[in-house]
């Protein structure tokens, strides 16, 4: 015969089980956000502010900022290297409403776009190409 005590234990344990199921773990690579590609000319550097903005080719201007985590490939002096009137890519993630860059290369010149030369097959994975959309 079945009392009380076991439907109690029986629907407890169900709605364990449920609420377990149900609460996600902790964010992985895999949820995270991916990059996005922007091509432009750099139009100022702030090393104090430690950011950077480019216009791109349809106007648009951005602003970068730079953390710890940001890489400079090709680029002579990091972040230092940065010069008005570069041409650069720059591979970001939106945090909290502000763009942050994790890798900046330089642009035009000696940019594969795809090919796999310099960084691989996803290189351009994400890429505008510098539309403004």
């Amino acid at each position: 015969m079945i009392n009380k005590r076991t439907i109690s234990t029986a629907v407890a344990a169900a709605l364990t089980a449920a609420a377990l199921t149900a609460v996600p773990g902790p964010a992985t690579a895999k949820t995270a956000p991916g990059l996005t590609s922007f091509h432009g000319t750099v139009t100022s550097v702030s090393t104090s502010a430690k950011t950077f903005r480019i216009t791109r080719s349809g106007g648009t201007t951005l602003t970068f900022r730079v953390t710890a985590a940001t890489t400079f490939q090709r680029i002579s002096g990091g972040f230092a290297g940065l010069a008005k009137g570069k041409s650069i890519e720059v591979k970001a993630r939106k945090v909290d409403g502000r763009w942050t860059a994790r890798k900046v290369e330089p642009g035009t010149a000696g940019d594969d776009h795809g090919s796999g030369d310099d960084d691989g097959a996803d290189h351009d994975a994400g890429d505008d190409h510098g539309s403004d959309r």
